[in-house]
């Protein structure tokens, strides 16, 4: 089963995430040939406050 890990930061709504999900499953099945039911996606939500663009925290 291949896993697809989206790491970003903290905020987004469920329906958001859902869409995403369906997004990366679409394309993965549909580049691979695999079947939709074995596809994973993993949301990580990060703190803003532990993450940095450059020098400037996103929190």
């Amino acid at each position: 089963m291949p896993i697809v890990k989206v790491e970003w930061a903290a905020g987004r709504s469920e329906d958001t995430k859902q869409k995403i999900a369906e997004a990366i499953t679409d394309i993965m099945t549909e580049n691979t040939g695999m079947n939709k039911k074995d596809m994973i996606v993993i949301f990580e939500d990060i703190p803003r406050k532990d993450l940095y663009i450059g020098r400037k925290c996103l929190g």
